[in-house]
């Protein structure tokens, strides 16, 4: 059995290119302003080959700041990029286009620290950023797909206006409150910002 002791490098060299993100996202990639802390971006996503890949960029401030989205066959990551390069934040080997749906509905959606990355109601990644993504937003095909027009749209607070039971004959039972509610959520500190499940949500 002959064994090329140069493979082991080549297997790193190529697991690092799987995944990697461009640390250069030009401000024409990047037509849509951000209005509101919490949002959601939607657009249509259509596979034309079985290699394709999407990238969507948030917060873009300049060509070397913002964070970016990278969609493929092989699952969804979260890079910041920075002057420095491309670092890694979550991934997930969930792929937003498979098997025999080439098209879906791509939706990430920013409320507080939490940003949430769907495809036709399917949770493609979770992940944290606790900085503020101000700036800009785009959303492109790097090959294999097409994507459509982008919307954006800001998320206001949660309303809470409901009549539980109202048609119940217990006098008493339930009360119809109506206002501004909260949804507080807990995580542990401990727990890794790529693998984590809220502690506890209430309303407040």
């Amino acid at each position: 059995m002959i064994f090329d002791r140069r493979l082991p490098a080549l297997i790193v060299t190529l697991l690092a290119l799987i995944g990697a993100a461009s640390a250069d996202v030009p401000a024409d990639r990047c037509p849509e302003a951000v209005t509101s802390p919490d949002f959601l971006l939607t657009t249509d996503l259509q596979r034309t080959a079985d290699n394709w890949q999407v990238q969507v960029a948030l917060g873009w401030q300049a060509d070397t700041d913002c964070w970016t989205l990278q969609l493929d066959g092989r699952g969804a990551s979260l890079h910041r990029i920075t002057p420095e390069g491309a670092q890694l934040l979550a991934s997930s080997s969930q792929a937003a286009v498979t098997g025999k749906r080439p098209a879906t509905e791509l939706r990430v959606r920013r409320r507080g620290a939490e940003l949430i990355v769907s495809a036709s109601d399917e949770l493609l990644l979770r992940a944290l950023i606790e900085e503020p993504l101000d700036g800009r937003l785009g959303a492109w095909a790097v090959e294999g797909a097409t994507v459509g027009e982008m919307l954006v749209q800001p998320l206001g607070e949660i309303a809470f206006d409901e009549d539980f039971f109202e048609r119940e004959q217990v006098p008493g039972r339930w009360e119809t409150l109506r206002g501004d509610w909260q949804v507080g959520v807990y995580y542990d500190p401990l727990q890794r910002l790529a693998d984590f499940a809220p502690g506890a949500c209430w309303y407040e």
